[in-house]
């Protein structure tokens, strides 16, 4: 395992900006010495390239996203991140050659694992700073990623076969890895933890959780888009008009993979198995006699 901290690196585009402008400074000084990362978020996260980027780097506001990134160093974010991994590593007994990179994005992804040849994690300084739960329940749900990947064929994990299915599971593995690793239950503080959600974003789901599942497995074989993302996954708690938070997904994900845990399943096993395997196995558990 090696941790490569980009910290400096940000600090040193910033200091460029004056005379280079945002999106110089940024592009030369900064994405380029971590391309490979970005590369990979901007194609899976974003689903676009790097020049589609422009418009948020240029809003991004780089001053104050390095004032926290640094206060995540001041608070120890480094050693802590170190206390944590060797945990989840005993855990799903995975001791693999990755990296984990600690940069600064544009203040929107505080953490990913990608399908990689090459494992490795990312973690978003800038919207951690000095919250030490957050980095803990983002570090094992990344963790729980780059260990997924690594065990599932290329062909699962490829964009053009990836289904919305399979990303709802890998959601919800990885959330209920980020609850299971500390030794906790699935009761509401923790789901509500894990889950980043707030108390009436988790109610709604609790209370229409039979609906959400089957909303969300009708999408199970369709491609994933932005759209669906955008719908079920990476809109936080913030509420369509019929008050469904926009992360629910995540909480569908957990929600089954705590079904099959309950009926004594084991999360390790879980890991290697693809989505359709999952949400089969979840089908067959609720299904009649």
């Amino acid at each position: 395992m090696k941790i490569v901290v980009g910290i400096d690196d940000y600090r040193e585009c910033v200091s460029r900006i004056p005379p280079k402008g945002k999106w110089r400074a940024w592009f030369e000084d900064y994405y380029s010495r971590h391309k490979e990362v970005f590369d990979l978020i901007f194609k899976y996260l974003y689903m676009a390239d790097v020049e589609a980027m422009r418009m948020l780097v240029e809003a991004c506001d780089f001053h104050n996203s390095l004032e926290i990134a640094e206060r995540f160093l001041a608070c120890g974010g480094i050693e802590k991140l170190k206390q944590i991994l060797p945990t989840c590593e005993d855990f799903l007994d995975y001791h693999g050659d990755y990296r984990l990179f600690v940069l600064v994005g544009i203040g929107q992804v505080g953490g990913t694992a990608p399908p990689s040849p090459h494992p490795l994690m990312y973690l978003g300084a800038e919207c951690i700073g000095c919250d030490m739960r957050k980095l803990e329940l983002l570090l094992s749900h990344e963790f729980h990623h780059l260990v997924r990947f690594q065990a599932l064929t290329s062909e699962a994990v490829d964009m053009a076969g990836y289904t919305f299915g399979e990303l709802i599971v890998t959601e919800g593995m990885a959330t209920a890895f980020s609850i299971v690793v500390q030794g906790l239950g699935f009761d509401a503080p923790a789901l509500k933890s894990a889950l980043f959600m707030n108390d009436e974003a988790l109610s709604y789901c609790t209370s229409n959780r039979n609906a959400l599942i089957q909303e969300i497995l009708d999408h199970r074989n369709s491609s994933v888009t932005q759209d669906l993302m955008a719908k079920y996954l990476y809109a936080g708690n913030q509420m369509d008009t019929g008050g469904m938070p926009g992360n629910v997904g995540y909480y569908v994900g957990t929600a089954i993979v705590s079904d099959l845990l309950a009926q004594g399943m084991d999360l390790r096993q879980l890991t290697n198995m693809s989505g359709n395997e999952v949400i089969n196995l979840w089908e067959k558990l609720k299904s009649p006699g």
